[in-house]
Formats: structure tokens, C-alpha cells, sequence
């Protein structure tokens, strides 16, 4: 799963972000040239549950988010639909059977 990372009415430039799920650091890398935004990837994990979130930056580490939770999910499996079809107009309800949601 990528996060997504905004900086609102700030127009520094940041170099060496780095987004901690729990105690694993991710390296976030930056958007597109003149944007404010970058990315980072959640570690596997090998469970659910929720982990504290912080942003930070710099051989320092300075905080530029902290006090967050990223909550980690089952992965979802679906082992059927029913019904198969339906008509055109639309407006059939669909049941979806599986586990992890």
C-alpha cells in the first residue's frame, strides 16, 4: 500500500524523508518537480492490527508529522459472488462471500 504524503502551506523543499510504521523506516520518495507531496510504501507485516505513524526528514530525523496511526488490514479473499449476472437497468444486489473484510 503507498501513502501519500501532502505539505500544506509550506513551500520548503525536504530532503531525506522518511515515513516509521511502528519501528520499520521507509525511505518516502518525492513527487513530481514543484510538488509538495511524496510516497512511501508500507512494510509487510505479519499481521493486523495498528501502528504508531510519524513523517520525518533529515539526518536528524526532525518530525513533520507525528501522534498518527496506520492501521494494517487481513488481505481480502473473495470466494464468491452471487448472483452472476444481472439485468441491464442494474439495481441487482450482489452478496460477496469471503474473508478479510
Amino acid at each position: 500500500t503507498t501513502v501519500t504524503l501532502s505539505v500544506v502551506g509550506d513551500t520548503a523543499v525536504y530532503v531525506g524523508v522518511f515515513c516509521i510504521f511502528g519501528d520499520v523506516e521507509v525511505a518516502a520518495v518525492s513527487g513530481a518537480a514543484g510538488s509538495y507531496a511524496y510516497s512511501c510504501r508500507a512494510p509487510s507485516v505479519a499481521g493486523a492490527g495498528s501502528v504508531a505513524f510519524r513523517v520525518v526528514e533529515g539526518a536528524g530525523r526532525r518530525e513533520l508529522a507525528a501522534g498518527l496511526q496506520y492501521e494494517f488490514y487481513l488481505d481480502a479473499s473473495v470466494t464468491g459472488v452471487f448472483p452472476t449476472g444481472g439485468t441491464l437497468s442494474g439495481a441487482t444486489m450482489v452478496s460477496v462471500i469471503g474473508t478479510g473484510f
